[in-house]
């Protein structure tokens, strides 16, 4: 396993980048602290469905949008979601203003 500093990473970028394409895990640190790990898509990291569960938790955090995130899944929207919901994710999540809102509208909509 290959070792970076923040500073070497933000100094040299591609470096980051040439490791993972090459299939080398590498600690990320921060004043000698060990702050992550950059691991490369493989596709037996892809087999064991780490994909699917980092895209879950971008979209739960707002970070994807759920068709990006189901990209990333490798997976249909409609299959996404129904791996979302087992897992807990909260797929809709409107304030109540926002909610009444929507069934106004929706109420609206049927007349």
């Amino acid at each position: 396993m290959n070792t970076m500093g923040i500073r070497n990473i933000r100094e040299n970028p591609g470096e980051l980048t040439r490791l993972a394409e090459a299939g080398q895990i590498t600690l990320i640190t921060n004043h000698s602290t060990p702050v992550s790990v950059n691991i490369p898509f493989t596709q037996e990291l892809l087999e064991q469905g780490v994909h699917v569960n980092m895209a879950a938790k971008l979209f739960e955090d707002g970070v994807l949008t759920l068709a990006s995130a189901a990209k990333i899944a490798q997976m249909p929207i409609e299959t996404f979601l129904e791996k979302i919901s087992i897992l807990g994710v909260i797929i809709v999540d409107y304030d109540e203003g926002e909610l009444d809102e929507e069934l106004a509208w929706l109420k609206d909509k049927g007349k």
